[in-house]
């Protein structure tokens, strides 16, 4: 597999060069040459008209919540002015589309925390009319209306659409990662007193002690407040299955704030901060052993849909889950997060709660893992269509906790889907992370 990503880039190479010494080629054939796999995928989702209308249900924030974060690191890392502004102009149509929805606070307040994505995205463009600035507002007030369980943490959402149950208390992993982001940003930006990174770190801090999985060092996918539901944990109550891609989107969470973090100084030497890289250093360090387990297991490199029980009759890996923890681990080893000073003998240092087998990984191990896994992503799941683009499989459906017994059964029984819009910008984000990472020297 490394012979053909390396074949792959060689090509990509091959063709430019072929470009700036006869020119000539038409549109045509420019358009279908071979990308980088991060713009290759971008384009094909842009081609698609996906991700300006919010998909139906609960998956709408989040999904565009991670397209617009995957067109803005994708921005972040080009040099080509041009590919630039058509990615700009699709992320500003892709965030002013459904502004509006979000000028009501109370309405805010019943809705997913992933609503606050979009806060997050709204402060990454220029804010020029009224709407925007208001719709920005109207968010910030409605985490001041967000319920609360008895241990202090939010909900996850208050109405939930049908089929789903009203049943309150629920506290989801996922919410982390629309909700830590954008409070460190928010504070940041704005200097709020009861918004920024000790607020985020509160909910970290307090999602992680309710649904940490003891055996493992991962979390699950939730858990309720009030402990009356038939699958809670009757002392945390932490519901029972490590689904990969909630976990995923937790890791992504705290990755990303403490990436916000970085810009200031100030901020990097608070207790919350410290606090942060603690949570993300055992959480990495659970997820690296969970990946190796999974290699000598079953051979395969990723992320399975109950991530604590690969290779079972049911399971199976789980494309965007995969494609996400692969950035996360990614953008842990280019900020420093994963310690790669000491190469070859020295422990990672940063796992400051690891087990004594994680403890033992090294750097290098680390980044020849991600590598792995992001090749077997690109094995299994990455296609190209008849038309040139790319299509990426495998990605499961929604899961939640409003139902009855969200069991090992339940989870691997998910419909697995092509094209998800989770999938694809998840697929952007990882290869970005895999070109950050290939650009570096080592």
């Amino acid at each position: 597999m490394n012979q053909l990503i390396g074949m792959h880039n060689f090509f990509v190479l091959f063709i430019f060069a072929l470009v700036r010494l006869f020119g000539g080629i038409d549109a045509k054939e420019i358009d279908s040459r071979p990308l980088p796999y991060s713009t290759w995928m971008l384009d094909s989702i842009i081609s698609r008209r996906e991700g300006i209308e919010a998909a139906n249900g609960l998956l709408s924030g989040i999904q565009k919540g991670i397209f617009q974060q995957a067109l803005r690191a994708a921005v972040e890392w080009s040099s080509d002015e041009q590919q630039n502004k058509k990615w700009l102009e699709y992320h500003r149509k892709s965030v002013k589309y459904n502004a509006a929805e979000f000028l009501d606070p109370i309405d805010n307040s019943l809705a997913p925390l992933d609503r606050l994505c979009a806060g997050r995205s709204f402060m990454c463009v220029f804010l020029v009319l009224d709407c925007d600035r208001a719709a920005l507002i109207a968010l910030r007030q409605s985490i001041d209306l967000q319920l609360r369980n008895s241990d202090g943490g939010y909900w996850y959402f208050v109405d939930p659409p049908p089929p789903y149950e009203q049943y309150g208390n629920l506290s989801y992993s996922d919410g982390m990662y629309g909700f830590a982001p954008f409070a460190v940003l928010y504070g940041l930006t704005y200097g709020d007193p009861h918004l920024n990174i000790d607020s985020a770190v509160q909910q970290l801090d307090i999602m992680y002690e309710h649904t940490l999985h003891r055996d493992t060092g991962l979390i699950v996918h939730g858990y309720d407040g009030s402990r009356q539901a038939p699958w809670a944990d009757g002392k945390t109550g932490a519901s029972p299955i490590v689904w990969g891609r909630s976990l995923a989107w937790y890791t992504i969470g705290v990755v990303d704030a403490l990436a916000i973090a970085e810009t200031d100084p100030g901020l990097r030497k608070t207790k919350a901060y410290k606090r942060m890289r603690e949570i993300y250093a055992s959480l990495a360090a659970a997820e690296i052993e969970a990946l190796r387990n999974s290699a000598k297991k079953t051979g395969r490199h990723g992320v399975w849909q109950v991530f604590e029980r690969p290779g079972e009759k049911g399971n199976f890996v789980e494309a965007s889950s995969t494609a996400m923890l692969i950035y996360a681990l990614g953008k842990g080893l280019r900020y420093g997060y994963v310690d790669i000073s000491q190469r070859k003998k020295t422990a990672l240092k940063y796992f400051l709660q690891a087990s004594q087998a994680s403890q033992k990984v090294v750097a290098e191990d680390v980044e020849d893992l991600v590598r792995s896994t992001y090749e077997d992503l690109v094995e299994h799941f990455v296609t190209e269509h008849v038309n040139g683009t790319l299509d990426f499989e495998g990605t499961s459906v929604i899961s939640s906790l409003h139902v009855a017994s969200p069991n090992f059964n339940y989870y691997v029984n998910r419909e697995v889907i092509r094209n998800s819009l989770i999938g694809t910008s998840a697929f952007v984000l990882a290869s970005l992370e895999m070109e950050h990472l290939g650009n570096r020297k080592l």
